[in-house]
């Protein structure tokens, strides 16, 4: 009887935490921007966790968000620990402290790194000796979490499979065209995408997604940076 009643305050406890970094993280915009070119990029091939640098144009995106992302309302920047990622970063904010958040990392293609983009598989296959679309879900969940809980508005520099990875955990379909190198976006959070965040490490909880995406405020809107509802 005291296994079970310790059994059940623990999960009260673990639902109150959950509870509370939903409200926590309710109407959390963020930016987001994936990093800028790569060689790799311009001819179509697979990066993963392969990491190349940028390549002249990728340079030179980066230096020309830096002029949009100067004008932008962020508290943090939390980047991906790879080169091309960080790289991006230190071009666009010199001088900027960055946050290196693990979980931000692109997926990893296994074998498929270096290969042409017409031999990935889908997103949701396995690729041999690669991520799991699941565990990669579950990574980047975590990452989004930790990130939003540290900072009010931050910017996140990160990859293209970061993104379609918010895609499908707001949505449920990865699908869709593949976001520009070096072009931030401001991100409004819909209710499913919130759920999904607030909910990491807390599973099996049952709850109703009620809540609704906060307004935009004036000051946080820029003519140069879309504002994409997830």
């Amino acid at each position: 009887m005291m296994a079970m009643q310790e059994a059940v305050v623990a999960a009260t406890v673990l639902g109150a935490e959950a509870v509370e970094t939903e409200v926590a993280l309710s109407g959390r915009q963020f930016y987001f921007m994936r990093h800028g070119q790569t060689a790799w990029n311009a001819s179509g091939l697979i990066c993963g966790r392969l990491d190349p640098p940028l390549d002249e144009t990728g340079c030179r995106q980066a230096e020309e968000a830096g002029r949009v992302l100067a004008g932008l309302a962020f508290d943090g920047v939390a980047v991906s620990p790879q080169w091309r990622a960080r790289q991006t970063a230190a071009l666009a904010l010199p001088g900027r402290p960055l946050h290196g958040c693990e979980g931000l990392r692109e997926r990893d293609w296994g074998a498929l790194e270096g290969r042409p983009l017409a031999e990935q598989c889908g997103y949701r296959e396995t690729p041999a000796g690669g991520e799991s679309w699941a565990d990669f879900l579950t990574r980047v969940q975590g990452a989004l979490q930790q990130v939003l809980a540290e900072y009010d508005r931050p910017l996140i520099i990160a990859h293209s499979g970061i993104w379609r990875a918010l895609r499908a955990l707001a949505t449920g379909a990865p699908e869709g065209p593949r976001i520009a190198n070096a072009r931030p976006v401001l991100v409004v959070p819909s209710a499913r995408l919130l759920s999904r965040v607030s909910s990491a490490g807390a599973a099996g909880r049952n709850r109703q997604e009620t809540s609704t995406a906060t307004p935009v405020p004036a000051a946080v809107l820029h003519a140069d940076v879309p504002v994409i509802n997830l």
